[in-house]
C-alpha cells in the first residue's frame, strides 16, 4: 500500500478502478455509510483491481454482528483487504435495536467478538481514547475532516508504528472562491455530528484563533488544484 491511496463514494457501484490501477494507484478506499451493501461492493472492487488494496472507510459496526462480519470477510481476500469500523451514533444503534452505551466501551466489545486479525483492521477515530484503542487493537485509525496539525501532534505522540490515514478531500477547480464554496457545502454536515465538534476544534492550528470546528475544517482539510496541480494548495 503507498502513501497515498483514492477515497471516492463513486467506487460504490460505478467502479472504474482497472483504470485508476493502470495508472498506478494501488490502494482504493470506499466509505461503509450504514454498511448497506458495503461488503457487496468491496467484493465487486477486489475482482476488480486484481492487484490493489481494498480500504472500507468506515463501516459502521452497528449494520452487521461481529460474526457476520467475520464470516464474509473470511470469504473474501482478506491480504487486499483493511477493514475500516466506526462507532456511528446512538441514533444509528437504536435503528439496529442495539444500545450505544459507551462508545469505546462498545468498540471494544466488538472487536472482542471479531475473528478478524488485527493488521488487517482500522479504526475511524479522531479522540485520544479511541485513538489509544485502535493503537492496541488494531493497525491504525482513519480519522476525517483534520488538520496537519492534528496529524503531525498525533504522530509525534504515539510513534512509528500505528497507521495514520487521514481523510484529505481534493476540489478540482481553478477558481479559489469557487473551491471555497464547494468544500463549505461538502463539510457542512461534518461539525454537527455528536462527535465532531470538541474533536475538530482541538485540530485547529493555534494561529487560526477560533474556536468553532467550521473554520479549521474550510480551511485545512480541505484542497482546490487543477488537475495539474491536484493537493497542492490549501482552500482557504
Amino acid at each position: 500500500m503507498k502513501h497515498v491511496g483514492l477515497w471516492s463514494m463513486r467506487f460504490r457501484g460505478h467502479p472504474a478502478l482497472p483504470d485508476l490501477e493502470a495508472a498506478g494507484w494501488d490502494t482504493f478506499w470506499v466509505p461503509g455509510l450504514d454498511g448497506t451493501g458495503a461488503l457487496d461492493d468491496v467484493e465487486h472492487l477486489l475482482k476488480a483491481a486484481p492487484h490493489s488494496t481494498i480500504v472500507t472507510g468506515v463501516l459502521n459496526i452497528w449494520s452487521q454482528s461481529p460474526q457476520e462480519l467475520s464470516n464474509r470477510v473470511a470469504g473474501l481476500d482478506a491480504s487486499r483487504l483493511l477493514v475500516g469500523l466506526g462507532i456511528g451514533n446512538a441514533a444509528g444503534a437504536a435503528s439496529r435495536g442495539q444500545d450505544y452505551g459507551n462508545p469505546i466501551t462498545s468498540m471494544s466489545r466488538y472487536l472482542d467478538q471479531l475473528d478478524i486479525p488485527a493488521d488487517r483492521l482500522l479504526l475511524g477515530a479522531l479522540g485520544p481514547k479511541m485513538i489509544d484503542l485502535a493503537i492496541a487493537r488494531t493497525a491504525g485509525w482513519h480519522p476525517f475532516l483534520v488538520t496537519p496539525t492534528y496529524v503531525a501532534r498525533e504522530r509525534a505522540r504515539v510513534g512509528k508504528g500505528p497507521l495514520i490515514a487521514p481523510h484529505q478531500a481534493v476540489v478540482l477547480e481553478t477558481d479559489p472562491d469557487k473551491a471555497r464554496a464547494i468544500s463549505r457545502i461538502n463539510s457542512r454536515h461534518e461539525p454537527s455530528r455528536p462527535h465532531r465538534p470538541r474533536a475538530v476544534r482541538s485540530t485547529a492550528s493555534p494561529s487560526s484563533g477560533s474556536p468553532t470546528p467550521t473554520p479549521a475544517s474550510a480551511r485545512y482539510s480541505r484542497r482546490w488544484s487543477t488537475a495539474a496541480t491536484t493537493g497542492s494548495r490549501s482552500v482557504a
